[in-house]
């Protein structure tokens, strides 16, 4: 949506929603009736299950509704943070099917919590690309938070003028700072005392015993190693010759272990090919379970080797010790946050586990040269480097 219609559609949806609630009272952490809205990936809204755990410990009478893509409900839908989670698709203009969309998610938030929410919290620091400042003001919450236009330079272009729409802006706390960190200082911002920064996933009994059944093809003794070359973005994936070298690799010199990919279902072929070339060592799962049980297979693994992707962070929020290979080079030396004690983390890097995060090496030169060929930044990463990042991690695996 161009930035002149965005404008017009939240002044609409603030006199038609919010206007009269300027006069609301009372303290955010007063709330009896909460949304939050969330309409990031994957990796985005496991780095915000610890900000969902301490919003429903700072307020646990609360009803509390998450809105989030109907992609990703299943992973998330036992949750017990959360009293409801909505799904819907951000599609916004001013199309009448949209336009009436918006009112949909208006009711069901209300019918969700019983009344209109109190409270609505959009926990994006980047810009506001997935429009979830609209469907924050579509639910009529009467005090509204997030993070300041002003948080980032790309923020303050793409959303300038925004901060009127909120209640309570939020100023971030600090540049570097890890996402999880992040979505917590926004309750830290509100007066709430923060108790933990864990990963958590929820997962039912079936999703446990499909993982179990399906890596029963394994013999005894098997320890299983979680592999996923796909990723959101061409420029986020490593190239697959060089994950089948690692892979080779890992079956050579760990004679008990045994790869499974995962992945979704665009990335089903490139893991057939993984396996075929493992002759026997392997098992193909992408594009054929559902979040919650590709989180049971990975919480079944010893390690967990992928692209800057959401299985990634799935890895890390079951407790699995991560190798993840990124594009971009990593960031100059940010002060080492709590939660991650052996590494500098940078902002969406594995968090809360045993973790390596490969990025292209060779200096400057070598990630000027992948540019100048036109081929991502991640093609300067070698073999050599995420063989080494194993073995740092595999020695932790019983033999």
């Amino acid at each position: 949506m161009k930035s002149a219609s965005r404008r017009t559609l939240l002044n609409i949806l603030y006199r038609s929603c919010c206007r009269n609630n300027q006069s609301a009272t009372g303290a955010p952490l007063e709330a009896t009736r909460v949304v939050v809205i969330r309409f990031d990936e994957i990796g985005d809204l496991i780095l915000t299950l610890p900000f969902l755990r301490e919003l429903r410990r700072s307020l646990p009478k609360a009803r509390i509704a998450l809105v989030i893509r109907p992609a990703l409900v299943n992973l998330v839908e036992l949750c017990p943070y959360v009293d409801s989670v909505v799904a819907f698709a951000p599609k916004f203009g001013f199309r009448p099917g949209r336009l009436k969309a918006l009112f949909d998610l208006r009711r069901q938030v209300t019918t969700a919590l019983g009344a209109p929410p109190q409270l609505g919290i959009l926990p994006r620091f980047d810009a506001d690309f997935s429009r979830g400042l609209i469907a924050l003001l579509a639910t009529g919450a009467q005090q509204r938070t997030g993070f300041s236009e002003s948080a980032t330079p790309e923020k303050a272009h793409a959303d300038a003028g925004t901060d009127r729409f909120l209640t309570h802006p939020v100023q971030p706390e600090g540049a570097d700072m890890h996402e999880v960190k992040r979505n917590l200082s926004l309750l830290t911002a509100l007066g709430a005392a923060v108790g933990s920064d864990q990963l958590q996933l929820f997962l039912s009994p079936e999703d446990k015993r499909k993982a179990d059944a399906l890596l029963a093809s394994g013999t005894a003794g098997t320890v299983w190693i979680g592999l996923c070359a796909g990723a959101s973005t061409e420029r986020k994936r490593w190239p697959i010759d060089r994950y089948l070298a690692v892979a080779k690799f890992i079956a050579d010199d760990y004679p008990n272990a045994a790869m499974v990919v995962v992945g979704g279902p665009g990335d089903r072929e490139v893991g057939e090919q993984m396996v075929q070339h493992l002759r026997g060592r392997g098992l193909n799962v992408a594009g054929a379970l559902t979040l919650r049980e590709t989180a049971a297979v990975l919480a079944k693994c010893a390690l967990y080797v992928g692209n800057d992707t959401g299985p990634m962070h799935i890895a890390a929020a079951v407790g699995v010790p991560v190798v993840a290979v990124y594009a971009d080079p990593a960031p100059p030396s940010p002060p080492k946050l709590a939660g991650n004690t052996e590494k500098t983390p940078a902002r969406f890097d594995p968090w809360g586990v045993p973790s390596r995060t490969v990025t292209p090496g060779g200096g400057a030169a070598a990630v000027a040269a992948a540019h100048a060929s036109t081929a991502s930044a991640i093609t300067a990463v070698t073999v050599e480097q995420v063989i080494q990042a194993v073995k740092e991690l595999l020695p932790r695996i019983p033999s």
